[in-house]
């Protein structure tokens, strides 16, 4: 499979029962040209693990509509020193989960923004981790600057920064969460800096995340 060939975006991993790793070396970029999203982990059995990867200019705004570089359906996906610059979707700039888990550590998400909620990131179900991962000059029209977390979507951001994030018309101008369903596990923020960011509010919860600073 060619990953590298924008006319196969979005490339959906699908059926692949394999683990596949795609390690960019001396930083790949994947570029969409702002007219697709790039990757789709669309069954449990996929297990994707991208490193050292720039994913640019991916864009979610009319199809699949959520996650303007990566939609998480089902499965497993874990980042590594990747770089989300430029997308837009209408839910999730970068990234959207349906389901499933995913874990992303010495990441950044920079310039997505979108339509709707989750400027970076839009959980509605399954687990995210976020771990020495950068925000920065991310924005949502309505809420969640950066991360957007509804229904039984559960995260945990340890020592990871917020700057320049945008709420523009709601709460939670780097977080909001909005828990909708029981979630299996408390949500937690760990060590996070938040500098600089505009909305109603930093971090907006309706329910209960356990948050630690230092």
């Amino acid at each position: 499979y060619d990953v590298s060939d924008p006319s196969l975006f979005p490339f959906d991993f699908g059926g692949m029962e394999a683990a596949v790793e795609l390690n960019g070396g001396a930083n790949v970029t994947l570029g969409a040209g702002g007219t697709t999203s790039i990757f789709i982990l669309s069954l449990p059995t996929n297990h994707v693990t991208l490193r050292n990867l720039i994913l640019l200019n991916g864009n979610a705004m009319r199809n699949p509509a959520r996650g303007g570089a990566i939609l998480v359906v089902a499965g497993w996906l874990d980042l590594s020193h990747c770089l989300f610059e430029g997308n837009l979707a209408a839910e999730g700039g970068a990234l959207a989960m349906l389901g499933g888990s995913m874990a992303a550590a010495d990441t950044t998400f920079a310039h997505s923004a979108a339509s709707g909620r989750g400027g970076a990131a839009w959980l509605k179900h399954g687990q995210a981790r976020f771990t020495t991962c950068t925000f920065e000059h991310c924005r949502a029209e309505q809420t969640g600057g950066a991360l957007a977390v509804i229904g039984s979507a559960t995260f945990d951001v340890s020592h990871s920064t917020f700057v320049h994030c945008e709420a523009i018309h709601g709460v939670g101008a780097a977080i909001d969460y909005q828990p909708s369903e029981a979630v299996e596990l408390e949500p937690r923020i760990d060590n996070a800096k938040f500098y600089d960011n505009s909305g109603l509010s930093t971090v907006s919860a309706a329910a209960y995340v356990n948050w630690i600073c230092s």
